[in-house]
């Protein structure tokens, strides 16, 4: 089984992190570009390096020369490429420019967490260009060659800042104090995300700087983006001082622990965010409110699911009674749960000949790699099985049982209870808090009972729980982009 992620101890060492001294000054108002808090666009990628410190296999980021001269020949590829990208760009007169992730895993080959983009772009039959982040290596070129476009890297300008880099290294001339880090390995992790995120900010105003002239030459009037606040900091500003609208799209859910999303009083200084935000439903803004999200309430907008509109006949799947006593409880593969603690509850239910366990797993995973990371195979129990997609199950699931994912909120609209297992992460605490879900605890003993009195609620509670996350569910996000679409043409 793969180490777990500890997100508690995680966001407990981010917590120390930030509180650490830099000359008299907190660490979390040392570093600024104009009026513009850095500290504060780097959380989530810092709580992101937390979370895998807790694994157990953080190792400082120290490259053979080998990778080193295959990343400058990559990068060079991508910056000759995102310079005929921008060329093509402005010649053809493009204005919409899509921000987010190298992937393709969706029919538009593109990241499947902002197909409602393109399908807006694809309704209001607008051209676009595409600006991704990627990670130099072979599926760079083999996204590439999938997707058949051109687009522009970020990478683009991360290889002129390395450049820049060789020619004047970064000497930190700042001394921090981390007495605060009594463990050795905590104390040397500490050290060492300080270090490159100080030189991430002083390299922040040349990104800047380069994405900008990028940017102006396009011509590009409008970006649409996906949510994810580990990289878009340059971008906004950039994209802000050439009067480039910055439209963001949710891609998944808000917790206390997306830390990149939302703010506190230690950060002074103006937070980088886009113009506006849609996010799924009026649940994710009031959501957004109750969390401290960075994003003023009056630019978080409601846009609709990503899915489109919501169907009859989905209203109406699972909303039967059950009256034999057989219980049937899905779980999802999640990346951040503790898994360990997670399979102690599926082998509890096993033990019971009256609960059956399906797995739920991601298609954009290797199966086998997600049931070993929890400890499971194929042909684990006679009552244990896997399905790969939700509507070939959905029917005879009775109870859907997990930690935290997104996932467990997706299926509300089969009006089916949602329980959250009790474990040492409280990853999942918002659906508890805000009435979505029951908690399970495998301490209380006796499994079968706890599940039976969830299956139970009434059909009233299910369709509350439906309607307060969904809402009237009449708008989709795609049709709502396309009307921000139409209004730039």
């Amino acid at each position: 089984m793969a180490s777990d992620i500890d997100t508690k101890k995680a966001y407990e060492i981010l917590s120390r992190i930030n509180s650490l001294v830099i000359e008299g000054n907190p660490v979390t108002n040392s570093f600024f570009y104009k009026e513009y808090n850095l500290w504060h666009t780097f959380q989530q990628s810092l709580y992101e390096d937390c979370k895998h410190f807790t694994t157990g296999q953080y190792e400082p980021r120290k490259k053979k020369v080998t990778v080193l001269l295959k990343n400058f020949l990559l990068g060079l590829l991508v910056f000759l490429e995102t310079l005929v990208a921008i060329l093509v760009s402005r010649l053809q007169g493009k204005r919409v420019l899509v921000y987010g992730l190298d992937k393709v895993n969706s029919k538009f080959h593109s990241d499947s967490r902002t197909t409602a983009v393109y399908e807006a772009l694809e309704l209001a039959r607008t051209p676009y260009v595409e600006y991704l982040r990627t990670i130099l290596g072979k599926e760079t070129i083999k996204n590439f060659l999938s997707r058949g476009r051109l687009v522009i890297f970020t990478e683009a300008s991360s290889f002129l800042i390395d450049l820049v880099s060789l020619i004047k290294p970064f000497t930190p001339k700042k001394k921090v104090n981390y007495q605060i880090f009594e463990n050795e390995k905590e104390r040397k992790f500490a050290e060492d995300v300080v270090l490159r995120y100080s030189l991430r900010a002083r390299n922040f105003s040349l990104r800047v700087a380069v994405i900008k002239r990028f940017l102006k030459f396009s011509r590009v009037r409008c970006s649409l983006m996906i949510d994810d606040v580990r990289f878009w900091g340059e971008f906004i500003l950039a994209a802000k001082d050439v009067g480039i609208k910055t439209v963001a799209v949710q891609h998944g859910h808000y917790t206390k622990y997306h830390v990149g999303w939302l703010t506190t009083n230690q950060f002074e200084g103006k937070l980088i965010v886009p113009e506006t935000l849609f996010v799924w439903s009026d649940y994710w803004k009031k959501e957004l409110t109750r969390l401290g999200g960075c994003v003023s309430t009056d630019n978080v907008r409601v846009g609709g699911f990503k899915s489109g509109p919501v169907a009859p006949e989905a209203l109406n799947q699972g909303s039967q009674d059950f009256t034999n006593d057989r219980i049937t409880v899905l779980i999802p593969y999640e990346t951040a749960c503790l898994k360990e603690e997670v399979k102690k509850y599926i082998d509890s239910m096993l033990q019971d000949p009256r609960i059956s366990v399906i797995f739920k797993s991601r298609i954009d995973m290797d199966r086998g790699l997600q049931l070993s990371e929890y400890g499971l195979n194929k042909q684990y129990h006679k009552n244990f099985e896997i399905a790969d997609k939700l509507e070939d199950v959905v029917g005879r699931v009775d109870v859907v049982a997990g930690t935290y994912s997104t996932f467990l909120y997706d299926v509300l609209i089969y009006k089916k209870p949602v329980v959250i297992l009790k474990t040492g992460s409280d990853y999942g605490e918002g659906m508890l808090k805000n009435g979505l879900a029951d908690e399970v605890s495998i301490e209380l003993g006796d499994l079968y009972t706890q599940l039976s009195k969830v299956r139970n609620i009434s059909k009233g509670v299910k369709e509350e729980r439906m309607k307060k996350y969904f809402g009237d569910g009449r708008v989709g996000m795609s049709k709502t982009l396309a009307g921000v679409l139409e209004k730039e043409k």
